[in-house]
């Protein structure tokens, strides 16, 4: 299905890891009851220094997917990767976790830094998702970039 090689996350933000030519496997929503696979989805970029590039090898379809797959919830746009239950592995330049490590990702999307972060109020969060590229990149990719600390060991 997907390739076994690895993303290695090897950038600085002056750096990003990809370029505007490199691209990736996706499964993306086009409408409703309507999803297909996109040979040239541009691939993940590092946006922060605490970012991770997570190769993902497994995801699940939650029961809030499947609302998205039969356009129950409003602001779905054709092109969104559905999927928020994700697992993967980790690639060499992270410092927090070691190379292949495999992590499973967080199902809420938090900087870990503001003031809800702080109090343990992570779905709170007052910058979750700063940026569409980050919405874009989740579950039904081969990678996705994510701040390190969604990245959960796990001895799968």
């Amino acid at each position: 299905m997907f390739s076994s090689k690895q993303l290695v996350a090897t950038s600085t933000p002056q750096h990003p890891a990809t370029s505007a030519t490199e691209t990736m496997r996706a499964i993306e929503w086009q409408g409703k009851r309507d999803m297909r696979v996109n040979e040239h989805r541009p691939k993940p970029k590092l946006t922060q220094p605490t970012d991770v590039i997570i190769q993902m090898t497994s995801s699940t379809i939650c029961g809030s997917d499947l609302h998205l797959y039969h356009d129950e919830i409003p602001g779905v746009l054709k092109g969104d990767i559905l999927g928020h239950e994700g697992v993967g592995i980790i690639g060499e330049n992270i410092k927090v976790l070691k190379p292949g490590d495999r992590v499973a990702v967080s199902a809420v999307i938090a900087c870990g830094t503001c003031e809800y972060c702080k109090q343990g109020l992570y779905s709170c969060c007052d910058t979750t998702n700063p940026s569409r590229e980050m919405e874009d990149m989740y579950g039904e990719c081969p990678a996705t970039a994510l701040p390190a600390s969604l990245a959960i060991l796990t001895s799968l």
